[in-house]
């Protein structure tokens, strides 16, 4: 058997599919136009429309806001847990034209997405088992298909293992 980067780079990417247990489908999210920079939409705000997964949204090279209630399940709470946006767009996006999202957790900013960071490590209290409200103020160049929040268990071994080989390959290259 003949050793190539190719298979160890398909190494690592199977390897990193396994990062994250099964998701939690985070369902009821709401969108609004942002009304300014860095205008935090009221949450009791009449403006906000339910976002279903499949539906068009989004402005164009605009922003606007998502909220939904994050409560982790029975089964997830104590975990390290890590947020996935699912949408549509092409996986190479080095000038953030497509879609760019700041996270928000009760009102604090926690971290963001782009095309290089599909998911979010969440703070520990987003797994406290309580009901926290989670905004996202998305930019994106188009409109683009809703496909969903999920919460998902980070599984902290093989995220480690799969970052250090991806690390490790890269800088010998």
């Amino acid at each position: 058997m003949v050793f190539t980067v190719q298979k160890l780079r398909n190494s690592i990417e199977a390897l990193s599919a396994t990062t994250e247990g099964p998701g939690h489908v985070l369902s009821t999210v709401y969108g609004i136009a942002a009304t300014g920079p860095m205008a935090i939409p009221s949450l009791t705000d009449t403006h906000w429309q339910p976002v279903e997964v499949g539906l068009v949204w989004g402005l164009k090279h605009g922003t606007s806001w998502l909220k939904t209630s994050l409560q982790a399940p029975a089964s997830m709470q104590g975990l390290p847990l890590v947020l996935q946006l699912h949408w549509d767009t092409s996986g190479n996006d080095p000038l953030l034209l497509q879609l760019e999202a700041t996270v928000f957790l009760d009102g604090h900013a926690i971290g963001a997405f782009d095309w290089r960071h599909p998911v979010l490590l969440l703070p520990e209290e987003a797994g406290d088992g309580q009901t926290h409200t989670l905004m996202l103020q998305v930019y994106t160049g188009v409109p683009l298909l809703f496909g969903g929040l999920a919460l998902r268990q980070r599984l902290p071994v093989n995220w480690q293992l799969s970052q250090l080989m991806h690390t490790l390959l890269e800088a010998t290259l």
